[in-house]
């Protein structure tokens, strides 16, 4: 995708071969260095302090029972604050930073 044209209902997307093609609804969902997201706006992704961690193990009952009757069959998210921990071997680390 080169290009993204606002139509009155959807837009118009523009290929590197050239074409075009029409749609009602644009999904950007590719992450922070998404190549849509620049293209309908400037908003600069930031980290927010907090990280995201999803779990999914297949078959899960069946390859860990024991893990299952924790985690249950479902994906499991957690969130927590990130710690803002140094990177000079001479700094002082916060609290939660190895």
């Amino acid at each position: 995708m080169e290009d993204i044209t606002s139509l009155a209902h959807g837009h118009r997307l523009h290929l590197a071969d050239g074409s075009a093609a029409d749609c009602d609804l644009l999904v950007g969902a590719n992450g922070a260095r998404s190549r849509v997201r620049p293209l309908v706006t400037p908003a600069e992704p930031a980290h927010t302090g907090v990280n995201a961690i999803e779990l999914v193990i297949p078959d899960i009952d069946l390859a860990h029972p024991a893990l299952s009757v924790l985690v249950g069959r479902d994906s499991s998210w957690r969130s927590a604050p990130t710690a803002r921990c140094p990177r000079s071997a001479t700094a002082t680390a916060a609290p939660g930073c190895t």
